[in-house]
């Protein structure tokens, strides 16, 4: 009779509990491997998703070297250390600082630009007829010298280079006649201007209503909420664009569907986004005339109000809406921003900023000019309300912040925040008319 053995596993001394931590001297509980190595493929991951991120940017923006970025401990033990220094101290100064050199230089580009253009820039006329000033004020309040002071800054305070950025400015301009055509009522969403006053006050016509952007805002303007909504503590209009909102499939495809033959969805993008920023000009543009006649009460001693203060929110923001046509689409037109509407931003307030962004954005903040670094604020979601009350005052800020406004049909109109009852966002279904509708 054959008798068969049951097989048994064999028996192993038990290890250690602890061990010493070969990249510390200090000791901890021993973390089984598999979990060592999973902590250490999802940081490694966090950092791959980084670098490549970087690379991007830097192909975008033609930067040909990167700087080195240390590599911490584990791929990420460090990131705390790393983004220390996310939100540097309030810094709320709309000019830099007027230094003799500086003076001269902008001395030099004004004369240049008088030489080279009679009569002057249509835009620089009709700042002058807006707001007009004596010649021997100073820079900050001084419309001809501001305007030259605009170009040069965003060359890095290179004459030559600034003269080439106007001309291709100045010409822009002039194809697309931005300085002739009407940008109100606008297609885009407006809380805080009555803008019939607004287009009235500028001498301007009223923009008719069944222009393209009006139809092509009205088949995305649900999968990209963004607006216009008062204005920040020095009296620039605030533009909130809701990012972490933004379903960019449907918003590519719907672009696609709305595309004339042969035209790209970068070019598509790029006519609501110079519509938006035209936009934002007039306001500019009325904002100062309403603080010159004493009715806008805000710190805007500093100098001319000449820009605008944008709000980036990325609540809801996550892994899958880093899909690369969207990305392309993005810096595509973040390109041209700041190519032809050199000035417009003074500050830009990223809210609700999740811990990949602000990673990421440690990583390549070193390939964006020191200009746009100086503008740009991170805040994480505890964060955000301080920092906008930083740069706006309470009964400005949208109550889904935590701020005093209420506006009827919504402070930015196509966004809705996350409903409380199921924690899923909803969209804008009811097309709630903007302030001139």
């Amino acid at each position: 009779m054959t008798v068969t053995r049951k097989k048994t596993r064999p028996t192993y001394p038990a290890g250690p509990t602890t061990r010493s931590c070969p990249r510390s001297p200090c000791r901890h509980a021993y973390a089984p491997p598999l979990l060592a190595e999973a902590a250490d493929a999802f940081a490694f991951g966090r950092f791959y998703f980084g670098l490549k991120l970087h690379l991007l940017v830097a192909k975008r923006f033609g930067v040909g070297a990167l700087p080195c970025s240390p590599l911490p401990q584990r791929f990420g033990a460090s990131f705390e250390t790393i983004m220390s220094a996310e939100v540097s101290e309030p810094r709320h100064r709309r000019y830099v600082d007027m230094t003799p050199e500086r003076e001269q230089k902008i001395t030099q580009l004004v004369q240049l630009m008088k030489e080279t253009y009679d009569p002057l820039p249509k835009q620089l006329q009709i700042l002058l007829r807006y707001s007009p000033t004596s010649e021997d004020a100073p820079t900050p309040h001084n419309t001809t010298r501001c305007y030259c002071y605009c170009a040069l800054i965003s060359s890095r305070w290179d004459v030559q280079k600034s003269l080439e950025g106007m001309k291709k400015n100045v010409a822009y301009r002039m194809q697309y006649h931005l300085d002739e055509r009407s940008e109100l009522p606008s297609a885009a969403s407006i809380r805080g201007w009555d803008e019939r006053d607004v287009v009235q006050a500028l001498g301007k016509e009223a923009r008719p209503g069944n222009a393209r952007v009006d139809e092509i805002l009205a088949k995305v303007d649900r999968y990209l909420p963004s607006g216009f909504h008062y204005w920040d503590r020095y009296g620039q209009p605030i533009l909130y664009m809701m990012l972490g909102s933004v379903d960019e499939g449907r918003l590519l495809k719907e672009l696609k569907k709305a595309a004339n033959a042969g035209e790209s969805m970068d070019a598509l993008a790029w006519v609501i986004l110079q519509h938006v920023v035209g936009s934002g000009e007039w306001l500019a543009y009325y904002q100062q005339m309403q603080y010159d006649a004493g009715e806008l009460t805000v710190d805007a001693s500093e100098g001319l109000i000449r820009a605008a203060t944008f709000v980036v929110d990325l609540q809801g923001f996550t892994y899958k809406m880093l899909w690369k046509p969207a990305i392309d689409l993005f810096i595509s037109c973040l390109r041209k921003l700041f190519e032809y509407y050199p000035y417009c931003v003074h500050r830009i307030l990223v809210v609700n900023a999740p811990s990949i962004v602000n990673f990421a954005y440690g990583i390549i903040r070193h390939v964006l000019p020191e200009a746009v670094q100086a503008k740009i604020r991170m805040a994480k979601q505890h964060e955000s309300l301080p920092l906008l009350r930083e740069h706006i005052e309470e009964h400005y800020i949208p109550d889904f912040y935590g701020g005093a406004c209420h506006c009827q049909g919504g402070c930015v109109r196509s966004y809705r925040p996350k409903d409380t009852t199921n924690g899923t966002p909803t969209a804008d279904q009811d097309n709630t008319p903007n302030a001139m509708e």
